[in-house]
């Protein structure tokens, strides 16, 4: 006989089974399954590409639902021609960008000077504003595009802040002049080992010392010049190839000469930049110091043809005056 669609039956089964047999209100017997009975059934959401629901069904119409174990998010896939750069490097300057963002040159040390858009990093809340402060040597990874002149900062860690030297306005103007050194004449991508580690000595060494910043300065600069290949001519005379006793100028173009230069020097003075380029031992300070430093600043000028702002501002911090030409 038909019975009507029960709680625990549906049509079909009812049908099905019209064989005379009342089974009562209880849920209707099955008989016994086996895997074979069952097939696998995908239920597809619309736009998906894999099913997201599983299902069994059996002979009889029965669906067991089972759902599928989560789908692991893609990984991030970089956009074509774009690769991860991995390095570290020191905060050169920062110029403001649009609304809440900033352009940061960093000197490092597999690709010289590198731009970089940091994105919001004006922004209250973002995490580039108290790392990027200018001196400072960080980790950070940017995505790189050849032909591009400004690549993107993804992250950005700090490595070494130089707090006690930017707490001393003496010894900041005079790492300013450093850093603007290294941001006139690192070239962009290109290798600047030698240039990156005679610029983080310096900063430590100001850093560490805050007596004699003329001195440590001269000696700096001379480094980063030796890296750059622009090293003046300390060991002998440029012009007569005589022995540094028998200088007595010194040349903006080579260093000690014998019989011509932009300004006399004196015996001491030789002195002091034979030992700072033979011994890597900062000229001791007062004027000898003030002597030296501004030998070293009058020379890294012609070389890079250059008119140094921190110049004008460490002097005027300094109260140091330029040395008359004789």
């Amino acid at each position: 006989m038909y019975r009507r669609p029960g709680r625990w039956g549906n049509a079909a089964d009812e049908v099905a089974n019209m064989d005379g047999v009342d089974r009562g209100a209880g849920p209707p017997a099955r008989a016994a399954l086996s895997p074979g009975d069952f097939r696998p059934v995908f239920h597809r959401k619309p736009g998906s590409r894999a099913p997201d629901v599983c299902a069994l069904a059996g002979r009889n119409g029965m669906i067991l639902p089972r759902v599928s174990e989560p789908r692991r998010p893609a990984p991030p896939t970089l956009e074509a021609g774009l690769s991860q750069l991995k390095t570290e490097g020191i905060v050169l300057r920062k110029v403001d960008f649009g609304d809440t963002s900033a352009i940061v040159s960093f000197l490092t040390p597999d690709r010289g000077r590198v731009a970089c858009l940091a994105k919001g990093m004006r922004g209250k809340k973002s995490p580039f504003a108290p790392v990027l402060d200018t001196f400072n040597r960080v980790d950070l990874v940017c995505y790189w595009k050849d032909g591009r002149s400004v690549q993107t900062l993804g992250e950005v860690s700090p490595l070494e802040v130089w707090g006690g030297l930017k707490r001393d306005v003496d010894r900041f103007a005079h790492a300013a002049f450093l850093l603007e050194m290294c941001l006139h004449s690192a070239g962009e991508n290109a290798p600047s080992e030698d240039l990156y580690g005679a610029l983080v000595s310096g900063l430590r060494s100001l850093e560490d010392h805050a007596d004699n910043p003329r001195g440590r300065t001269a000696l700096a600069a001379y480094r980063l010049l030796e890296a750059l290949g622009l090293a003046p001519e300390l060991a002998v005379c440029a012009d007569t190839g005589c022995g540094p006793e028998a200088a007595r100028w010194f040349s903006w173009e080579h260093g000690l000469s014998e019989t011509l230069g932009n300004r006399r020097v004196r015996p001491e003075e030789v002195a002091a930049l034979g030992r700072m380029a033979a011994e890597g031992v900062p000229p001791a300070g007062g004027p000898l110091a003030e002597a030296v430093f501004e030998l070293m600043a009058r020379f890294t000028a012609g070389q890079l043809e250059t008119d140094f702002r921190s110049l004008r501002v460490l002097r005027q911090v300094s109260g140091g005056g330029r040395p008359a030409d004789a």
